[in-house]
């Protein structure tokens, strides 16, 4: 995965995955405003993972088109107004750029999905996941983050 730019909900340009301050990092992208149930449900589910790995990272990515730079800040300051926590801010960077492009780079085939991806700062898959959480999946996602990436 190349590294990316965006900015989290405090205004701070971020860089993922190659800027995110630990490694590995989890990664849970939406396309929708109406996927943020489906984000907060992963989230909950990987809580234990989160709260037991010191180094690992995670952040919730909104894929949304660039529009312009009125359209961008609107949309920032919206998402902002609905999260009132500055560390839940931190965790949340927008991408703007084009979505169908970015899903076609990274295997997304639809936008109807949220996607979950572990991946180390130097860019490389270790584990990914799409729809709602399920327990198979917490468990791969568990055997991902024990072993270490070759």
């Amino acid at each position: 995965m190349t590294s990316f730019c965006g900015k989290d909900l405090n205004g701070q340009a971020v860089t993922l995955p190659q800027g995110a301050p630990g490694s590995p990092c989890l990664l849970f992208f939406a396309f929708w405003r109406s996927q943020q149930a489906q984000v907060d449900a992963w989230l909950e589910a990987c809580s234990p993972q989160i709260q037991a790995q010191a180094d690992l990272s995670y952040y919730e990515v909104p894929v949304i088109r660039r529009g312009t730079a009125l359209f961008r800040w609107w949309v920032q300051l919206g998402m902002k107004s609905g999260v009132r926590d500055f560390e839940r801010r931190r965790h949340s960077v927008t991408h703007h750029t084009d979505p169908e492009a970015f899903r076609r780079l990274y295997g997304m085939p639809t936008a109807g999905q949220v996607y979950v991806l572990l991946v180390t700062r130097e860019g490389r898959i270790l584990w990914r996941a799409e729809g709602q959480p399920t327990n198979e999946a917490i468990r791969e996602l568990a055997a991902a983050l024990e072993t270490p990436p070759r």
